[in-house]
């Protein structure tokens, strides 16, 4: 993997050119935050086998640090909407573990 990469994977379906540079897009912003990303894969699942017909298409997000991968999906009725919840929630898993590191750097300078 390279640095910064980016992975789009489509599980029980097949992802075409425009929509695979549209979640792209979407996750550009995601390594804009330089918070030592190595790389991040986007899984797009579709459920054919959901009992009910609501919520069958989850993005999952696999965002790889040194040494520390952050895991998060998300279900939805449609494709695009699962890519735009699970883009949110990576981004205020990224602001949140940016937060908690520098309350950590400001906890040792007092030590």
């Amino acid at each position: 993997m390279k640095l910064n990469e980016i992975i789009i994977e489509g599980v029980h379906f097949n992802i075409n050119g425009r929509f695979k540079h549209f979640v792209e897009m979407k996750c550009r912003k995601l390594l804009n935050h330089d918070c030592g990303i190595i790389g991040l894969q986007i899984e797009l699942i579709k459920d054919q086998h959901s009992k009910s017909h609501t919520k069958e298409c989850m993005a999952k997000g696999h965002l790889k640090f040194k040494g520390k991968t952050i895991t998060i999906s998300v279900k939805s009725d449609k494709m695009p909407k699962s890519v735009d919840l699970l883009v949110q929630k990576l981004d205020r898993s990224l602001r949140r573990r940016s937060r908690i590191q520098k309350f950590k750097r400001h906890l040792n300078i007092f030590k």
